[in-house]
């Protein structure tokens, strides 16, 4: 496995060895990393707590309950295969071991 040094949106470094994504999560891989991408983004609009509906790449629709947002999520798609996950900070690290370091926002630049 590798070991990566891993600077998170929250500036500290981390060294983590790479975690295979759990098979039993495999379906949702698309879902899961639209969470990773777009869990900064969320956070720092103020989002925390709240529940996302994410269904492939994007993220459809945030909710104050997870009863909420499962009731919509299987009302609105045909196919069970949708994500309902909290927004929580104590994601990120997990994410990161899963899908490696974290992606540099496209307007950052090398001085």
């Amino acid at each position: 496995m590798a070991t990566d040094s891993i600077a998170t949106p929250e500036s500290s470094v981390v060294e983590t060895e790479r975690t295979p994504l759990p098979i039993s999560m495999e379906p949702l891989e698309s879902e899961l990393q639209t969470l990773y991408r777009e869990l900064p983004r969320l956070l720092s609009a103020g989002e925390a707590g709240r529940f996302a509906v994410i269904r492939g790449t994007q993220i459809d629709s945030l909710w104050d309950t997870r009863h909420d947002a499962s009731q919509y999520a299987h009302e609105k798609f045909d196919d069970p295969r949708f994500l309902t996950q909290k927004i929580d900070p104590r994601l990120l690290p997990e994410l990161v071991r899963i899908f490696g370091p974290y992606p540099k926002e496209a307007d950052d630049t090398d001085s």
